[in-house]
C-alpha cells in the first residue's frame, strides 16, 4: 500500500507531487567560480529521478563568507544555475534553494583575518580567534546580497528559497540573545533582534513579490542553557508567519555548541528532539511545518507523519546514502534501501574540512553519472574472503560486473567488525546495514556466499580462482604485560556482543570509539565502569574541529555526552596499564602506580592489519588485499576500497 506521504500537496502557491522533501545539505561541489557543477547537476538530479517531490539545495548568499560553497550573486550564474533547475524539473521534482550565511565561518588561514559575523565573539572550532562584528552598514549591505540571490533564485526557475535561520548560524545569531551583542538597531530587545529577518524578507519580497515562496528555516530551541526556548521560539515563529511571503517552517534544534542535536550521530536513539519542536510550531502556527531527524527508515517516516509531527517526510542523509530511497518505499523494495549509518564520515566528515560530500555507505554518492559498474570485459573467477563490510562491497561490485564470485566467511554470520559495532542497543542503523547487505548477497546473480569457511593459503589456491581479494580485517592490538592472558581479561568485540555474563567491576582499557561504546555499553546494563585511557582526553585521535580532516565534531560531542553525562562511567585519563592480576589491573599515572579493583578487564587499544594471508599467497595469485586487512579505518574506508578493488578489476 502506498504511504499518505506520497500524496500531492502545496507549498505557497506552489504543486508538490508528493511529501517527501531531500533537506539542504552541504555537499561543495561547485565549480571554481563557486557557480553550479555538471558533478551538482548529476547529484541533485538523481535525487529527483530517485522520487523527491522537493529538492533543497545549499547555497551562500554574501562574499562575506570564503566557504566552498556554490554562490548565485550575479547574473553570470544564471545559466548553470538554470541548467540544475530544468534538469530537476524534468523529473516531476520541484527545488528550492537555501541562502546562507555562517556564523563566523571564515577559515583565518585561509583569510588570514578573523570572520565577520553578528558580534565580536569566538569563532565555531577555533575559540582564540574573535569574530569581527559587522557594522551597521555591512548588515545592510548582507541583506543586499541576499536580496540579489534572492532574486536571481526566482530568475534561475527555483520554486522557492529558504532562508537559513537556524542553529546559530548568521539569521539565527541575530535573533538570538546569546549570540548578538550589539547595540545598535539591530541588537538589545527581542523587537530589535527580529529586525534583521524581517527586513530580510521585506527586501525578497520587494524583488520578488508576495506570491513568492520563502520557507524559513529556524531553531525554536537551541538546548544549550543560555540559548533561546521554546517559548521565545514560539514567538519567532509566530512573527515570522506574519511576513507575506514566508509559506513554510523547516524547524531544526540545538546550535553548533551541541551539534550532535542538529545531526545526530549513530548513537542517538529514539525519536529525534526535532519532532517534538516541530509540533509545538505546528500547534502555534497556520502554516505548513516539517522537519527532519533519522527518518531513513520508512516505517519510522510514516510514523512522524501519521501522528502529525510534520507536514511532509523531510529526509536528508538518507538520500545521500540512497537517491532512490523514495522510489524504493514507493516501489515497496525497501529491503534495497541502502541504509545510513548515521556514521557522519562522508558527509559531514568530507565537508567540514572543504572536500566534496561522499557517503560512507555509497561510493556513487557524488560520482553520479561518472562512476559506472560496467560489465567486465574478460569474465574472471573471483574469491573474496571475509564478508565484512569491505569484502562484502567487493564481491557484489564484482558480481553485478559478471565476474563469478565466492565469498568466504570463516563464521556463520556476515557483517565482520559490523557485528560488535551493531550490537549495542544504541547502533540500530548499523544491524541496518547488515541486514542490507545479506538481501542483496542472496539476490546478486554469480555470487556465492559460503560461511564456515576459513580461508588458507592452501585452499584458495585449490579453489583455482583468477583474483583473490582478501578482506579478512584487522587482529587487535594486545599490550605485553603481565596478566594479560588472563581469564578476566576480554576483547571490547567480544563484550560488545555480551558473548558471556561478566563481572560487576569492569576497566575499559583504551578510549576510542571502540573502547567509549563498551564502557558506555558496560555502564547501560548495570555494570560498575572504569575507563582508562593513556592520553589527555577520550577520543584522543581527535583534532580542532576545522583540522580534524574526517572526524565530524558532532561524534566526539555526542561519545563526550554519553560518557560524561549520560552514564556513570568514571574516566581515568593520562593513565597507563601496567600489569593484570586476579581481582584488580595496576595502572600508572604521573609517574605513581595504583591498583582498581575490578571483575573484568576490557581490552580496546586499537587494530593491526595481518598480511599474512597477502604474503604467501604473493607470486602464485592476483591477489587484492582491501578494509582493515590492508589499513585500519572506519565502515567508510572499508567500503570505499572494497568498491575501488573490483570496480575495474
Amino acid at each position: 500500500m502506498v504511504k499518505k506521504y506520497f500524496e500531492p500537496t502545496r507549498i505557497g502557491n506552489v504543486y508538490l507531487k508528493n511529501r517527501i522533501i531531500w533537506a539542504p545539505c552541504a555537499e561543495y561541489m561547485q565549480d571554481a567560480s563557486h557557480s553550479v557543477s555538471e558533478q551538482q547537476v548529476n547529484y541533485f538530479t538523481a535525487r529527483a529521478k530517485g522520487g523527491a517531490g522537493l529538492v533543497c539545495m545549499n547555497s551562500y548568499a554574501s562574499d562575506f563568507q570564503d566557504h566552498p560553497m556554490s554562490r548565485l550573486d550575479s547574473v553570470s550564474d544564471l545559466s548553470r544555475f538554470s541548467y540544475l533547475t530544468q534538469s530537476v524539473h524534468e523529473h516531476g521534482a520541484k527545488i528550492a534553494l537555501m541562502l546562507s550565511a555562517g556564523r563566523g565561518h571564515k577559515f583565518p588561514e585561509v583569510s588570514g583575518e578573523p570572520p565577520l559575523a553578528c558580534s565580536a565573539l569566538p569563532t565555531i572550532g577555533d575559540e582564540s580567534v574573535i569574530a569581527q562584528e559587522m557594522t551597521t552598514e555591512q548588515v545592510y549591505e548582507l541583506i543586499a546580497m541576499y536580496q540579489r540571490s534572492a532574486r536571481l533564485a526566482k530568475m534561475a526557475d527555483y520554486d522557492f528559497v529558504i532562508i537559513q535561520g537556524y542553529g546559530g548560524y548568521l539569521v539565527d545569531a541575530f535573533m538570538t540573545e546569546a549570540y548578538n551583542k550589539r547595540t545598535d538597531e539591530f541588537g538589545g530587545s527581542f523587537e530589535k533582534r527580529m529586525r534583521f529577518p524581517k527586513l530580510l524578507l521585506k527586501a525578497i519580497r520587494e524583488v520578488n513579490g508576495d506570491d513568492f515562496p520563502v520557507i524559513f528555516k529556524m531553531s525554536p530551541v537551541h538546548m544549550i542553557p543560555e540559548g533561546r526556548s521554546m517559548e521565545e521560539g514560539i514567538e519567532v515563529a509566530k512573527i515570522l508567519e506574519k511576513e507575506p511571503n514566508v509559506k513554510a517552517f523547516l524547524i531544526d534544534t540545538g546550535c553548533h555548541e551541541v551539534w550532535y542535536r542538529l545531526i545526530p550521530p549513530v548513537w542517538q536513539q529514539g525519536r529525534m528532539y526535532q519532532f517534538e519542536a516541530a509540533k509545538k510550531i505546528k500547534e502555534a502556527v497556520s502554516l505548513p511545518v516539517f522537519t527532519m531527524g533519522k527518518v531513513g527508515d520508512p516505517e519510522e517516516a510514516e510514523a512522524v507523519f501519521n501522528e502529525g509531527m510534520t507536514d511532509f517526510v523531510t529526509v536528508a542523509r538518507s538520500f545521500i546514502a540512497d537517491p532512490e530511497w523514495a522510489k524504493k518505499v514507493k516501489e515497496d523494495r525497501t529491503e534495497d534501501i541502502i541504509p545510513c549509518i548515521c556514521c557522519n564520515e562522508g558527509c559531514v566528515g568530507r565537508v567540514d574540512p572543504g572536500k566534496t560530500l561522499g557517503c560512507a555507505v555509497n561510493p556513487f554518492t557524488g560520482l553520479e553519472g561518472v562512476a559506472k559498474i560496467v560489465e567486465a570485459p574478460e569474465k574472471k573467477k573471483i574469491v573474496v574472503v571475509g564478508a565484512g563490510p569491505a569484502g562484502v562491497e567487493a564481491a557484489l561490485v564484482a558480481a553485478k560486473r559478471g565476474h563469478t564470485v565466492e565469498l568466504w566467511e570463516k563464521s556463520t554470520k556476515i557483517g565482520g567488525l559490523l557485528k560488535p559495532a551493531s550490537s549495542p542497543a544504541f547502533k540500530k542503523e548499523l544491524r541496518r546495514l547488515v541486514e542490507y547487505y545479506k538481501a542483496q548477497i542472496y539476490k546478486t546473480p554469480n555470487l556465492r556466499l559460503r560461511l564456515n569457511r576459513t580461508a588458507t593459503a592452501e585452499n584458495l589456491l585449490e579453489a583455482r580462482a583468477d583474483a583473490v581479494v582478501i578482506a579478512t580485517g584487522a587482529t587487535p592490538m594486545v599490550p605485553q604485560i603481565p596478566g594479560v592472558d588472563g581469564k578476566n581479561v576480554h576483547l571490547a568485540t567480544d563484550v560488545l556482543q555480551d558473548k558471556k555474563k561478566y563481572g560487576k567491576k569492569c576497566v575499559v582499557i583504551g578510549a576510542g570509539y571502540v573502547g567509549c561504546e563498551a564502557a558506555y555499553h558496560l555502564d547501560y546494563i548495570g555494570k560498575d565502569v572504569t575507563l582508562v585511557e593513556g592520553q589527555e582526553k577520550i577520543l584522543p585521535d581527535f583534532m580542532m574541529f576545522w583540522k580534524n580532516f574526517g572526524n565530524p565534531d558532532m561524534n566526539r560531542q555526542m561519545i563526550n555526552h554519553l560518557i560524561y553525562e549520560q552514564s556513570s562511567v568514571d574516566v581515568k585519563l593520562n593513565t597507563k596499564l601496567v600489569a593484570v592480576g586476579d581481582g584488580f589491573v595496576e595502572v600508572e599515572q604521573d609517574g605513581k602506580t595504583a591498583k582498581i579493583d575490578c571483575d573484568e578487564v576490557v581490552l580496546a587499544m586499537g587494530y593491526k592489519p595481518n598480511f599474512e594471508l597477502e604474503e604467501a599467497l604473493a607470486g602464485k595469485v592476483e591477489v587484492i588485499t582491501i578494509g582493515d586487512a590492508n589499513k585500519v579505518g572506519k565502515v567508510m574506508d572499508a567500503v570505499w576500497s572494497g568498491f575501488a578493488a573490483t570496480i575495474a578489476l
